[in-house]
């Protein structure tokens, strides 16, 4: 390991300094695609609040707008869910919070729900809950006014939890390379298990059931998807290999159920429905007892023939809202929706912004870095300031 010191500095050490301050500079080109990530909420009228891969975005007077991240703390993609469509809670770096049907946002004071032990929601019915990861066990906890004990805990780490209409499922593979899958109600209770083979290092995403079949997409440690189905009597067949990471499978009806395969979107083997869709499926997600696909920068309803329609598309985003932004956040919240902006741009959601010379965005910076024409300005600024910081230190091993 090496240390710095006042007093002058080897060409080693200045270069080392370039280097780390100028990838802070550029660091937006290796930020999350961007894109529309999940449904949270939603109404009669279709959903209301819905995922991005930089903050989120609700819909306000039949008008989407932005709202920032950092409303919540450091999270850049936070997680969020409503049972009602009007009130969203959102899991923040160090709170939970809710979002209101008119964009303002409330701290809850419950720092147990926090993103430093929640790795996701879920509903079932009229019921919210979370499911933690704290002191090497996973739980399940309900959403409670006062706090409620967890519903189910259990030794480790589970890779996937979800929810649906009747309960949860819960599954992980061990250190040996076996699987586990336990159906669960929603009162916490182990309705039935299964096993699979897998491999060391393999981690489920998501398990869900068809008929008297159990599906399973696992992540291999080289980042490579795997559908597995588990048949009644407890075999089972590889279905799938994909070179990237599965989404789903979704089921939208009792005998179809639906998967994204490096973009693909297709159905189970043994389903009924096979899918029109014919661009780059980028998510799926149901909320409400509807489905939805993502493609890129737009969400799109789906139905069990596998037709899709359009709900929201990124092109038509607007700014915040500015009246439910404090001046704590204020500044820190236009830099992400420039960037939010840049990035759509840079993917053709959005045309070529106008030649005009920037406007220097006052606050403090996001972890994606500055917009990358920022950084035709920075990067030399920031290369004379190392080489004047390095001529007062010293390196030491």
């Amino acid at each position: 390991m090496g240390t710095f010191k006042l007093d002058g500095a080897p060409l080693n050490a200045t270069l080392a300094a370039v280097v780390v301050i100028a990838s802070a500079t550029t660091s937006s080109a290796h930020g999350p695609a961007v894109g529309v990530t999940f449904v949270a909420a939603a109404d009669d009228s279709g959903p209301t609040v819905v995922g991005v891969s930089e903050g989120l975005v609700q819909r306000i007077e039949n008008e989407w707008r932005y709202v920032c991240p950092s409303l919540f703390g450091d999270e850049l993609a936070p997680l969020a869910l409503s049972l009602d469509g009007e009130r969203t809670f959102v899991v923040g770096t160090d709170d939970l919070f809710v979002l209101a049907a008119d964009s303002t946002v409330t701290p809850q004071n419950r720092p147990e729900f926090s993103r430093r032990f929640v790795t996701g929601l879920g509903r079932v019915a009229d019921r919210m809950f979370a499911f933690r990861i704290a002191d090497r066990r996973t739980e399940i906890v309900e959403i409670t006014d006062p706090p409620s004990a967890a519903v189910w805990s259990d030794a480790g780490v589970y890779h996937s939890i979800s929810a649906d209409d009747a309960g949860f499922w819960a599954a992980r593979v061990s250190a040996d390379g076996v699987g586990h899958v336990s159906r669960l109600d929603v009162e916490g209770a182990v309705v039935a298990q299964h096993t699979f083979v897998a491999e060391p290092g393999e981690s489920v995403l998501r398990a869900m059931a068809l008929g008297d079949d159990v599906y399973v997409s696992t992540l291999t440690s080289w980042q490579t998807g795997r559908l597995t189905r588990i048949d009644g009597a407890g075999d089972q067949t590889r279905i799938v290999d994909a070179t990237e990471p599965l989404r789903g499978p979704l089921a939208v009806s009792d005998d179809a159920a639906y998967f994204i395969a490096d973009g693909v979107l297709d159905a189970l083997p043994d389903a009924t429905t096979t899918p029109v869709f014919s661009e780059r499926a980028t998510c799926l997600d149901q909320h409400g007892g509807h489905s939805y696909l993502c493609s890129r920068t737009t969400l799109l309803g789906l139905d069990a023939s596998g037709t899709v329609h359009a709900v929201l598309d990124l092109a038509e985003l607007q700014g915040p809202v500015a009246g439910a932004l404090n001046a704590d956040v204020s500044d820190r919240c236009a830099l992400q929706w420039r960037v939010f902006q840049d990035d759509l741009r840079a993917v053709g959601a959005l045309p070529d912004a106008s030649p005009a010379a920037p406007t220097p965005a006052k606050g403090c910076t996001i972890s994606r870095g500055v917009p990358s024409n920022a950084s035709l300005v920075l990067v030399p600024l920031l290369l004379l300031l190392a080489l004047r910081v390095a001529s007062r230190l010293r390196w030491r091993l």
